[in-house]
């Protein structure tokens, strides 16, 4: 069991760790949250829980973390958070405009909703397959595949209208 573990946290730790920081774009939450992934996966299975698909199992615990840290975020904005969150947007902004001078990509990335981007970045950024997606986001292996080819034409529209 811990050797399992061990291979798993050395094979998608970094993986998953990007993906948290895609997500949330801060380097030390994303760090944070990581950790916190691996520590209920091992947590999980010393119970004595078996996961057929870990990949899909972390990718899992991480989207529940992210969206438990958003959700108590949003709690907890006050006034002065809002202000901050606000410089810092129009800082991204800006930084995002230069970005997408160079990459194009990533501009249309952020036309898409959030959902499709979520699936096409697990499918492309994340090298998941259809149907660990599938698993990560509650969805049929269909549905997935029908929302990576939407979200693939309606990127390829918006490239076109750049």
């Amino acid at each position: 069991m811990e050797d399992k573990f061990l291979a798993a946290y050395d094979k998608y730790s970094k993986n998953i760790l990007r993906h948290i920081y895609f997500r949330v774009s801060d380097e030390k939450v994303a760090e944070d949250l990581t950790a916190e992934v691996f520590l209920k996966a091992w947590r999980y299975i010393a119970n004595g829980e078996e996961v057929l698909n870990f990949k899909a199992f972390l990718y899992r615990i991480a989207n529940n973390l992210i969206i438990d840290f958003y959700r108590t975020r949003k709690e907890n904005l006050s006034l002065e958070a809002l202000e901050e969150d606000n410089e810092i947007a129009i800082e991204e902004k800006n930084v995002f405009q230069s970005i997408c001078d160079e990459d194009l990509t990533a501009c249309a990335l952020k036309e898409l909703d959030t959902e499709t981007r979520q699936i096409i970045m697990f499918r492309y950024i994340d090298d998941l397959s259809v149907k660990e997606i599938s698993e990560v986001t509650n969805k049929t292996t269909n549905n997935i595949s029908v929302i990576i080819h939407r979200g693939l034409k309606k990127l390829k529209e918006i490239i076109n209208n750049f």
